[in-house]
C-alpha cells in the first residue's frame, strides 16, 4: 500500500498543477477576437497492452548483478520467457511477451490561436498531459527435470512386480516489475458537427520514466515419488526446497509514439451544461521504446484503449 501511494504521488502533483492552470486560464481575460487557450480538460482511463523486450540470461544477470542464484550455471536452460509468450521453434526463439495494465491520464486541450467565432469544418487541438501506466512486468523461467527408477517391489502373494519412480524438477523464476509515468502530447483534428456523435483522429508521443522498479528470482526444487500400481499409495511423497532474492532496480527512461482515432459523444445540444460534457473512446496503436537496466533499448508494438470524460470549457 505504501509503494502504491508513493507511485501515485507524482501523478497527484501533476493533476493539481493542471487544475490550477485551468482555473488560472479561466480567470484571465481574453481578447475580443481570440478563443481561450485552454478549451478542454480530459479525464480518461483505460488499458495498455503490448510486447515487451526479450531478456537473455545475461540480461537478467546484468539486471540483478548481486544475485547469487542467477550467477549459477543455467546453461541447461529449457525454460521460457513467460507463460504468456508465443512459442516458435525452441527456447532460443521466443517472441515478445504479452504485457499490459491499467492506464490513468489527465490532460488539457489547447486551441493555438483560432479566431473566436470562426467557422471551420474541423477543430484542431494540441493536447498535453500526464499518463500513468501501472503493472509493468517482464518474466523468465529456467527449468529442467529428470525421472529415474527408484525401486522395484515384488508381491509376496503372486510375484507381480511394481515400480517406484522418482521425478526431480528444478525451476528458476525471475520477475521484473515496474510502473511507468510520463508526459503525453498529441495533435488531433475533430470533425465539427451539430450532432451529438462525432469522430476525431491524430497522432501523439509519450516520454517518461519508470517508478518503483524491482526484480526478483526464486529457485524451487520439487521431488515426487510415484508408483506404477495404486496398491501402494503410501509410497507417494513430495519435497520442496525454496530460495528467494529481491532487489530494487534503478529507474529508466521510456518513450512511445502512436496514432489515434476516437468517437466523441456530447451529452446535450441545448443545455449549456450538458453540451459541455462529452464521453469519448479512443484507440491508439503504439510503438513503444523501452530500456531495462543492463540491456539495450528495445522497440516493440503495443496498443492503448482509453475512454472517459471530456469537459469543453468554451
Amino acid at each position: 500500500m505504501t509503494s502504491l501511494l508513493k507511485a501515485v504521488r507524482p501523478f497527484n502533483l501533476v493533476l493539481s498543477l493542471l487544475v490550477a492552470v485551468v482555473a488560472s486560464a479561466q480567470e484571465q481575460p481574453t481578447s475580443t477576437d481570440r478563443a481561450p487557450l485552454i478549451t478542454t480538460v480530459y479525464f480518461p482511463v483505460g488499458f495498455f497492452a503490448g510486447g515487451s523486450p526479450l531478456l537473455t540470461t545475461t540480461d537478467w544477470r546484468n539486471l540483478m548483478p548481486t544475485s547469487e542464484l542467477l550467477q549459477r550455471d543455467l546453461s541447461w536452460d529449457t525454460g521460457s520467457q513467460s507463460t504468456f509468450s508465443t512459442y516458435r521453434n525452441g527456447p532460443e526463439e521466443w517472441e515478445s511477451m504479452a504485457n499490459g495494465g491499467p492506464v490513468l491520464e489527465v490532460s488539457l486541450g489547447l486551441d493555438m490561436g483560432r479566431k473566436k467565432g470562426a467557422e471551420a469544418r474541423f477543430d484542431k487541438e494540441l493536447r498535453v498531459g500526464v499518463s500513468y501506466l501501472a503493472n509493468g512486468f517482464l518474466g523468465r523461467t529456467w527449468d529442467r527435470s529428470a525421472t529415474g527408477r527408484y525401486d522395484t517391489l515384488t508381491s509376496s502373494l503372486n510375484g507381480q512386480q511394481s515400480y517406484v519412480d522418482t521425478t526431480w524438477r528444478e525451476e528458476y523464476s525471475a520477475e521484473y516489475r515496474f510502473t511507468r509515468i510520463g508526459l503525453n502530447a498529441s495533435y488531433l483534428v475533430r470533425k465539427r458537427s451539430a450532432n451529438k456523435l462525432t469522430w476525431y483522429a491524430g497522432f501523439g508521443a509519450m516520454l517518461g520514466t519508470t517508478l518503483n522498479a524491482s526484480a526478483s528470482v526464486q529457485r524451487i526444487v520439487n521431488t515426487t515419488t510415484s508408483r506404477s500400481f495404486s496398491d501402494y499409495p503410501e509410497l507417494d511423497s513430495s519435497f520442496e526446497a525454496d530460495e528467494y532474492e529481491e532487489v530494487h532496480v534503478a529507474s529508466t527512461a521510456w518513450g512511445a509514439g502512436y496514432a489515434l482515432a476516437g468517437l466523441d459523444l456530447r451529452l446535450g445540444t441545448k443545455s449549456p451544461f450538458w453540451s459541455s460534457i462529452h464521453l469519448f473512446n479512443e484507440l491508439r496503436p503504439t510503438l513503444l521504446f523501452s530500456k531495462v537496466p543492463g540491456s539495450s533499448t528495445a522497440t516493440t508494438g503495443a496498443f492503448q484503449n482509453v475512454f472517459g470524460m471530456r469537459l469543453d470549457l468554451r
